[in-house]
C-alpha cells in the first residue's frame, strides 16, 4: 500500500499493487507529503520518505524498486512525467544486474552505465513499434539481460 500523509492525516492512495503491476493514476492535491510504502493490509512500513512534493498540474509516477527486507533495499522513485509527444523514460529496476546501457532499435541510446534505481532522461521516439534492450554496461545487443517491444 502507498500511504500519503498531509497535515497529519494519512490516506491510502494505492492498495494491493502486486510486484510487476501498475495502478491507474490518481489525483493528489498539490502539497508536501510524507510517503510510506506498507505491506498490504498492515501497518508495517517498508519504506518511508518525508517532504515529497507534488506540484499543481503535474503528473508524477511513483516507482517501487528493490526488495522488502532484502538487497537491494526497497526505494521509491518519484518521477515528474513528460507531456506528449511520444517520449520514453526508463528506470533501472533489474535486481542483481549492475550498471546497464539501453538500446532502442539496436542503437545505444543511454550509454552512461546507469546504476540500479536511477532513471534516464526522456528520449523522444517516432511513432511506431520499437525494440528496447537492456545490456550490461559496455556490452553489445547480443548480450541483452532484458528486452521488450513497445
Amino acid at each position: 500500500d502507498i500511504v500519503l500523509t498531509k497535515d497529519h492525516l494519512p490516506r491510502i492512495y494505492f492498495s494491493n499493487v502486486a510486484y510487476g503491476q501498475a495502478s491507474d493514476y490518481r489525483g493528489v492535491e498539490a502539497g508536501v507529503y510524507d510517503l510510506e510504502a506498507r505491506r498490504t493490509g498492515t501497518e508495517e512500513v517498508l519504506f518511508a520518505a518525508s517532504g515529497v512534493t507534488f506540484g499543481d498540474g503535474n503528473v508524477n509516477t511513483l516507482l517501487a524498486l528493490g526488495l522488502a527486507g532484502g538487497s537491494p533495499a526497497l526505494q521509491i522513485v518519484n518521477s515528474l512525467d513528460a507531456p506528449a509527444p511520444t517520449r520514453l523514460r526508463l528506470v533501472h529496476a533489474l535486481t542483481g544486474v549492475g550498471a546497464v546501457d539501453v538500446l532502442i532499435d539496436g542503437l545505444h541510446v543511454y550509454t552512461q552505465s546507469v546504476a540500479f534505481g536511477a532513471y534516464m532522461p526522456y528520449q523522444s521516439l517516432e511513432t511506431g513499434q520499437r525494440t528496447v534492450q537492456v545490456v550490461a554496461a559496455g556490452t553489445t545487443r547480443s548480450s541483452a539481460v532484458w528486452a521488450t517491444t513497445i
